[in-house]
Parts: structure tokens; sequence; C-alpha cells
């Protein structure tokens, strides 16, 4: 049996924390292989670089891509984006995973779903058709939303504001909240 390679895209501890139970039951599978790869805040000296944590955990990290803003406005995270969105190019062309996992609807995702659907890895969004206050949240997580082949919902509100976004109801599963 070919066992399947599924990277899983961490950004931050926050999504960290959730996806912390998906990574070890992939690990644990063993028709499954399991990439963690690290972005965000988790290589941030500067915001605690919590890659610490996942390896304390004993999960290896297969990628990391720096996606750090060289700046505080909008267009210092437009170029963050472009940067990252290379380094997952490099990532995925290393790793070769047949599955991208990403959760909710931070900026460094719009570089790895970018990346991953110009490669042709489909992509499995976890928490997808919530509402966010903050307006590039809102529109980064409808985004992943629309490049995402498989969507996992928390909740059943969730999953109807995905299909009413015109998903395909075979490929939205009511999963609730993993962590």
């Amino acid at each position: 049996m070919t066992r399947k390679t599924v990277a899983v895209v961490t950004t931050s501890r926050a999504d960290y924390g959730l996806l912390k139970g998906t990574m070890r039951a992939i690990a644990k599978d063993r028709s499954l292989r399991l990439k963690v790869v690290a972005c965000g805040s988790h290589l941030d000296r500067a915001r605690g670089f919590t890659i610490k944590e996942i390896l304390k955990d004993g999960l290896s990290v297969a990628a990391r891509v720096p996606s750090t803003p060289d700046g505080d406005d909008r267009l210092a995270v437009a170029r963050a984006v472009g940067r990252a969105t290379s380094g997952f190019v490099a990532a995925y062309a290393r790793l070769k995973p047949d599955l991208v996992v990403v959760l909710g609807d931070r900026w460094e995702l719009l570089a790895a779903c970018s990346a991953a659907v110009a490669a042709g890895i489909p992509i499995a969004h976890l928490h997808g058709g919530e509402s966010s206050e903050g307006v590039i949240d809102e529109q980064v997580r409808h985004a992943v939303t629309k490049l995402a082949h498989l969507h996992l919902p928390a909740a059943q509100a969730y999953r109807r504001r995905i299909l009413q976004m015109g998903e395909d109801p075979r490929r939205v599963v009511l999963t609730g909240a993993p962590g």
C-alpha cells in the first residue's frame, strides 16, 4: 500500500492548538505520512518563535516557510504573501504532498493555497464558512474556501454558508471543531 502524504500548514500557536490532535491522528495512521509545514509567527522570534512548541510535542517540522512582513502596512503583507508563495512552492516540490490541510483565515493561507492550487494539490479547509471581524480575515477565509477541494466546517451554520458559496455538497463535511 502506498502511503499518502498529508502536508498540514500551521501559521501560529492559535491554529496549532486546534490542529495538534489532527496532526497526531495523521501521524499514527499507517496509510498516511504527516508533513508539518510551519510559517507565520512560528518562525518569528519577536512573536515567540512558537515552532519550539511543535518540536516539544514530538512532531517534526518538514518545512519552514518564512512569511514575516517587512513592515506594518498592507503592502508589506502583500510582499510577504509573494515571498511565502514561492516558499510554499519549494516546500511542496520537495515534500510531494497528496493533500494540503489548512485551518482558518490567516493571510499566510493565501500563499499556501495559491501554491497548492497551481501545483495541482488538493486542499482540505477546516473552519471555513465562519465570519470574522477583520476585513482581511473575512476575505482570506472565503478565498481559501473557494480554493479548497474539501470543506470541514465546525458547525451547521458554517456548512450552510459554504453551500451558499456554491460548493459541492458532497465535498462539505460537517466535522465540528478539531482540538
